[in-house]
Protein backbone atom coordinates (compact mmCIF):
# COMPACT_ATOMS: atom_id res chain seq x y z
CA UNK A 1 0.00 0.00 0.00
CA UNK A 2 1.59 3.25 -1.32
CA UNK A 3 0.72 6.02 2.03
CA UNK A 4 1.61 9.09 2.92
CA UNK A 5 4.77 9.58 5.45
CA UNK A 6 5.49 11.93 8.26
CA UNK A 7 8.11 13.11 10.63
CA UNK A 8 7.74 10.82 13.87
CA UNK A 9 7.49 13.05 17.04
CA UNK A 10 10.27 13.34 18.94
CA UNK A 11 11.24 12.27 21.99
CA UNK A 12 11.74 15.92 24.90
CA UNK A 13 14.76 15.40 26.87
CA UNK A 14 14.73 15.05 30.33
CA UNK A 15 15.57 18.77 32.03
CA UNK A 16 12.94 19.96 29.09
CA UNK A 17 10.57 18.78 31.52
CA UNK A 18 10.83 21.77 34.08
CA UNK A 19 10.03 23.88 31.68
CA UNK A 20 6.60 21.98 30.52
CA UNK A 21 4.94 22.18 33.42
CA UNK A 22 4.07 25.44 33.31
CA UNK A 23 3.66 27.90 30.11
CA UNK A 24 5.62 30.73 29.53
CA UNK A 25 2.92 33.35 30.47
CA UNK A 26 2.46 31.44 33.70
CA UNK A 27 6.20 31.57 34.65
CA UNK A 28 6.64 35.17 34.14
CA UNK A 29 3.72 35.52 36.21
CA UNK A 30 5.25 33.74 39.36
CA UNK A 31 8.26 35.46 38.73
CA UNK A 32 6.37 38.78 38.59
CA UNK A 33 4.35 37.52 42.02
CA UNK A 34 7.09 36.96 44.01
CA UNK A 35 8.02 40.65 43.74
CA UNK A 36 4.52 42.11 44.11
CA UNK A 37 4.43 39.74 47.06
CA UNK A 38 7.23 41.18 48.69
CA UNK A 39 6.81 44.98 47.74
CA UNK A 40 3.29 43.94 49.60
CA UNK A 41 5.08 42.42 52.53
CA UNK A 42 7.37 45.18 53.23
CA UNK A 43 4.09 47.86 53.42
CA UNK A 44 2.35 45.61 55.64
CA UNK A 45 5.31 45.43 58.05
CA UNK A 46 5.58 48.87 57.82
CA UNK A 47 1.97 50.02 58.32
CA UNK A 48 1.52 47.61 61.18
CA UNK A 49 1.41 48.67 64.69
CA UNK A 50 4.16 45.81 65.78
CA UNK A 51 7.34 46.26 66.57
CA UNK A 52 8.76 44.32 63.00
CA UNK A 53 12.14 45.38 62.62
CA UNK A 54 13.16 42.48 60.46
CA UNK A 55 10.26 42.34 57.94
CA UNK A 56 10.98 46.39 57.25
CA UNK A 57 13.43 46.28 54.91
CA UNK A 58 12.65 45.18 50.93
CA UNK A 59 15.44 42.94 50.41
CA UNK A 60 14.62 40.58 53.75
CA UNK A 61 10.82 40.81 52.54
CA UNK A 62 12.35 39.21 49.48
CA UNK A 63 14.00 36.32 50.74
CA UNK A 64 11.26 35.51 53.60
CA UNK A 65 8.83 35.31 50.07
CA UNK A 66 11.45 32.92 48.10
CA UNK A 67 11.92 31.17 51.32
CA UNK A 68 8.23 30.38 51.67
CA UNK A 69 8.33 29.78 47.48
CA UNK A 70 10.64 27.05 48.00
CA UNK A 71 9.22 25.65 51.27
CA UNK A 72 12.08 26.82 53.85
CA UNK A 73 11.49 28.00 57.50
CA UNK A 74 11.51 31.58 57.80
CA UNK A 75 11.26 33.80 60.86
CA UNK A 76 7.88 34.09 62.24
CA UNK A 77 5.40 37.27 61.42
CA UNK A 78 3.98 39.16 64.67
CA UNK A 79 0.48 40.51 64.12
CA UNK A 80 -2.40 39.93 62.63
CA UNK A 81 -2.22 41.53 59.51
CA UNK A 82 0.80 39.86 58.55
CA UNK A 83 -0.05 36.57 59.72
CA UNK A 84 -3.19 36.43 57.52
CA UNK A 85 -0.60 37.59 54.39
CA UNK A 86 1.40 34.85 55.64
CA UNK A 87 -1.20 32.07 55.52
CA UNK A 88 -2.25 33.22 52.28
CA UNK A 89 1.08 33.33 50.41
CA UNK A 90 1.83 29.56 52.13
CA UNK A 91 -1.64 28.52 50.58
CA UNK A 92 -0.42 30.05 47.19
CA UNK A 93 2.59 28.68 47.20
CA UNK A 94 1.93 25.42 48.17
CA UNK A 95 -1.07 24.69 45.28
CA UNK A 96 2.06 25.58 42.87
CA UNK A 97 4.14 23.26 44.50
CA UNK A 98 1.86 20.47 44.43
CA UNK A 99 1.04 21.04 40.53
CA UNK A 100 4.70 21.56 39.92
CA UNK A 101 6.04 18.22 41.71
CA UNK A 102 3.25 15.78 40.49
CA UNK A 103 3.85 16.97 36.61
CA UNK A 104 7.74 16.94 37.06
CA UNK A 105 7.82 13.61 38.58
CA UNK A 106 5.58 12.30 35.63
CA UNK A 107 7.70 14.33 32.92
CA UNK A 108 11.23 13.37 34.43
CA UNK A 109 10.01 9.09 34.13
CA UNK A 110 8.80 9.75 31.16
CA UNK A 111 9.52 13.00 29.09
CA UNK A 112 7.01 12.18 26.50
CA UNK A 113 7.25 13.19 22.69
CA UNK A 114 6.29 16.10 20.84
CA UNK A 115 3.27 16.95 18.69
CA UNK A 116 3.05 15.18 15.10
CA UNK A 117 0.78 15.05 12.23
CA UNK A 118 -1.69 12.48 12.93
CA UNK A 119 -4.17 12.82 9.33
CA UNK A 120 -4.39 14.44 6.21
CA UNK A 121 -5.99 17.61 7.25
CA UNK A 122 -3.26 18.21 9.34
CA UNK A 123 -0.64 17.92 6.63
CA UNK A 124 -2.37 19.72 4.35
CA UNK A 125 -2.46 22.73 7.10
CA UNK A 126 1.16 22.19 7.51
CA UNK A 127 4.42 24.08 5.77
CA UNK A 128 5.50 20.20 5.00
CA UNK A 129 6.22 19.84 0.63
CA UNK A 130 4.69 16.35 -0.64
CA UNK A 131 6.74 14.08 -2.26
CA UNK A 132 6.58 11.08 -4.99
CA UNK A 133 7.61 8.91 -7.21
CA UNK A 134 7.67 10.01 -10.89
CA UNK A 135 4.89 7.18 -11.57
CA UNK A 136 2.29 8.58 -9.48
CA UNK A 137 2.57 11.90 -11.26
CA UNK A 138 -0.61 10.78 -13.15
CA UNK A 139 -2.83 10.67 -9.68
CA UNK A 140 -2.14 14.08 -8.38
CA UNK A 141 -2.80 15.94 -12.33
CA UNK A 142 -4.23 19.57 -11.86
CA UNK A 143 -7.89 18.88 -11.68
CA UNK A 144 -11.07 20.46 -9.24
CA UNK A 145 -10.60 18.72 -6.66
CA UNK A 146 -9.09 20.66 -3.84
CA UNK A 147 -6.62 17.88 -2.46
CA UNK A 148 -4.90 17.35 -5.59
CA UNK A 149 -4.35 20.90 -6.26
CA UNK A 150 -2.90 21.61 -2.92
CA UNK A 151 -0.60 18.78 -2.98
CA UNK A 152 0.23 19.31 -6.87
CA UNK A 153 1.44 23.02 -6.22
CA UNK A 154 3.90 21.52 -3.42
CA UNK A 155 4.77 18.53 -5.28
CA UNK A 156 8.27 16.94 -4.88
CA UNK A 157 9.01 14.49 -7.43
CA UNK A 158 11.39 11.44 -5.87
CA UNK A 159 13.75 10.36 -8.22
CA UNK A 160 15.30 7.91 -5.47
CA UNK A 161 12.98 7.11 -2.38
CA UNK A 162 15.96 6.80 0.13
CA UNK A 163 16.95 10.25 -0.31
CA UNK A 164 13.33 11.21 0.43
CA UNK A 165 13.09 9.53 3.28
CA UNK A 166 16.27 10.89 4.90
CA UNK A 167 14.73 14.17 4.30
CA UNK A 168 11.58 13.30 5.73
CA UNK A 169 13.06 11.10 9.13
CA UNK A 170 16.03 12.99 9.92
CA UNK A 171 15.49 16.79 8.55
CA UNK A 172 11.55 16.57 9.56
CA UNK A 173 10.47 19.32 6.27
CA UNK A 174 9.06 17.41 3.93
CA UNK A 175 6.16 14.01 3.68
CA UNK A 176 6.43 11.79 1.00
CA UNK A 177 4.08 8.91 -0.32
CA UNK A 178 6.10 5.42 0.87
CA UNK A 179 5.09 1.36 1.19
CA UNK A 180 5.08 -0.06 4.48
CA UNK A 181 7.01 -3.06 3.12
CA UNK A 182 9.65 -0.56 2.07
CA UNK A 183 9.47 1.25 5.51
CA UNK A 184 10.00 -2.00 7.70
CA UNK A 185 12.68 -3.11 5.01
CA UNK A 186 14.92 0.44 5.56
CA UNK A 187 14.06 0.11 9.35
CA UNK A 188 15.33 -3.72 9.67
CA UNK A 189 18.45 -2.24 8.26
CA UNK A 190 18.23 0.76 10.32
CA UNK A 191 18.40 3.53 7.69
CA UNK A 192 16.38 5.94 9.67
CA UNK A 193 15.52 4.53 12.87
CA UNK A 194 15.85 6.27 16.31
CA UNK A 195 17.63 5.07 19.63
CA UNK A 196 15.21 1.83 19.94
CA UNK A 197 12.90 0.24 17.75
CA UNK A 198 10.49 3.12 16.58
CA UNK A 199 10.88 3.90 12.78
CA UNK A 200 11.69 8.37 12.03
CA UNK A 201 8.68 7.93 9.52
CA UNK A 202 5.01 7.44 10.45
CA UNK A 203 2.27 6.54 8.53
CA UNK A 204 -0.50 9.11 9.52
CA UNK A 205 -4.18 7.75 10.07
CA UNK A 206 -6.00 8.17 7.12
CA UNK A 207 -2.82 8.32 4.81
CA UNK A 208 -3.24 5.51 2.41
CA UNK A 209 -3.22 6.46 -1.19
CA UNK A 210 -2.95 3.30 -3.54
CA UNK A 211 -2.84 0.10 -3.02
CA UNK A 212 -0.01 -2.44 -4.35
CA UNK A 213 -0.86 -5.85 -6.27
CA UNK A 214 1.95 -8.64 -5.98
CA UNK A 215 2.06 -11.37 -9.05
CA UNK A 216 3.82 -13.71 -10.67
CA UNK A 217 4.22 -13.23 -14.33
CA UNK A 218 3.28 -15.80 -16.72
CA UNK A 219 2.29 -16.97 -20.54
CA UNK A 220 -1.14 -16.76 -21.14
CA UNK A 221 -1.20 -20.09 -22.87
CA UNK A 222 1.21 -21.84 -20.19
CA UNK A 223 -0.04 -25.16 -19.31
CA UNK A 224 1.38 -24.99 -15.36
CA UNK A 225 -0.31 -21.62 -14.69
CA UNK A 226 -3.31 -23.57 -12.83
CA UNK A 227 -1.23 -25.27 -11.05
CA UNK A 228 1.16 -21.86 -10.24
CA UNK A 229 -2.12 -19.82 -8.96
CA UNK A 230 -3.34 -22.96 -6.81
CA UNK A 231 0.03 -23.32 -5.18
CA UNK A 232 0.26 -18.96 -5.13
CA UNK A 233 -2.84 -18.96 -3.48
CA UNK A 234 -2.07 -21.56 -0.91
CA UNK A 235 0.72 -19.96 -0.05
CA UNK A 236 -1.22 -16.29 0.18
CA UNK A 237 -3.57 -18.25 2.65
CA UNK A 238 -1.08 -20.03 4.97
CA UNK A 239 0.68 -17.06 5.61
CA UNK A 240 3.82 -18.28 4.57
CA UNK A 241 4.22 -15.09 2.66
CA UNK A 242 3.96 -12.84 5.45
CA UNK A 243 6.37 -15.35 7.25
CA UNK A 244 8.94 -14.95 4.42
CA UNK A 245 8.95 -11.58 4.56
CA UNK A 246 9.36 -11.44 8.61
CA UNK A 247 12.30 -13.61 7.84
CA UNK A 248 13.80 -11.75 5.10
CA UNK A 249 13.25 -8.44 7.69
CA UNK A 250 15.62 -10.34 10.36
CA UNK A 251 18.09 -11.62 7.79
CA UNK A 252 18.47 -7.67 7.06
CA UNK A 253 19.05 -7.21 11.07
CA UNK A 254 21.57 -9.66 10.99
CA UNK A 255 23.12 -8.85 8.15
CA UNK A 256 23.30 -4.83 9.81
CA UNK A 257 24.61 -6.20 13.06
CA UNK A 258 21.66 -4.44 15.00
CA UNK A 259 20.62 -5.21 18.40
CA UNK A 260 17.89 -3.56 20.13
CA UNK A 261 19.84 -2.43 23.55
CA UNK A 262 17.49 -1.77 26.63
CA UNK A 263 17.74 1.93 27.03
CA UNK A 264 15.56 5.11 28.43
CA UNK A 265 14.01 5.98 25.40
CA UNK A 266 12.25 2.79 24.72
CA UNK A 267 8.61 2.73 24.73
CA UNK A 268 8.17 0.19 27.47
CA UNK A 269 10.90 -0.64 30.42
CA UNK A 270 10.96 -0.42 34.57
CA UNK A 271 11.06 2.22 36.03
CA UNK A 272 14.46 2.06 38.06
CA UNK A 273 17.21 4.50 39.76
CA UNK A 274 18.34 5.45 36.00
CA UNK A 275 14.94 7.36 35.26
CA UNK A 276 15.36 9.40 38.51
CA UNK A 277 18.75 10.50 37.24
CA UNK A 278 17.10 13.93 36.52
CA UNK A 279 15.51 14.64 39.47
CA UNK A 280 18.66 14.07 41.55
CA UNK A 281 19.96 16.77 39.13
CA UNK A 282 17.23 19.08 39.67
CA UNK A 283 17.29 18.10 43.52
CA UNK A 284 21.22 19.35 43.99
CA UNK A 285 20.60 22.48 41.64
CA UNK A 286 17.82 23.32 43.88
CA UNK A 287 20.02 22.64 46.65
CA UNK A 288 22.66 24.96 45.65
CA UNK A 289 20.23 27.70 44.81
CA UNK A 290 18.90 27.25 48.54
CA UNK A 291 22.90 27.86 49.78
CA UNK A 292 23.45 30.76 47.96
CA UNK A 293 19.79 31.93 49.17
CA UNK A 294 20.71 31.15 52.72
CA UNK A 295 24.40 32.64 52.47
CA UNK A 296 22.83 36.25 50.79
CA UNK A 297 20.47 36.54 53.73
CA UNK A 298 22.75 36.22 56.23
CA UNK A 299 24.98 38.57 54.73
CA UNK A 300 22.16 40.92 54.57
CA UNK A 301 21.10 40.46 58.04
CA UNK A 302 25.01 40.89 59.42
CA UNK A 303 25.14 43.99 57.07
CA UNK A 304 22.02 45.27 58.64
CA UNK A 305 23.10 44.48 62.39
CA UNK A 306 26.29 46.30 61.76
CA UNK A 307 24.46 49.75 60.29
Amino acid sequence: MWSWYTPCAVRYHSWESFFRIFTVHLWLLICASIFVLSALMFIIARISQEPMQYFRTLITCLFTIIGLMVGTTVSSPKGLPLRLFFFSVVCYFISISTVFQAWLTSFLTDPGEGSKIDNMEELLNSSLRFGYVPILEGYFTEGPDLLEQQIHEKRVLCMYLNECAAWVGKYRNFSFIYTQLLEKYQRSKSTFQQNTDKSLLCKIEDGDFLPITYGFSMLRDNPLLPFVNDIMLKIVESGLFLKWKDKSFEVEKIRAKRFIIPSLAAEYCSLGMQHMQPAFYFLFLGSGVAGVLFILEMSSLIYLKMQ
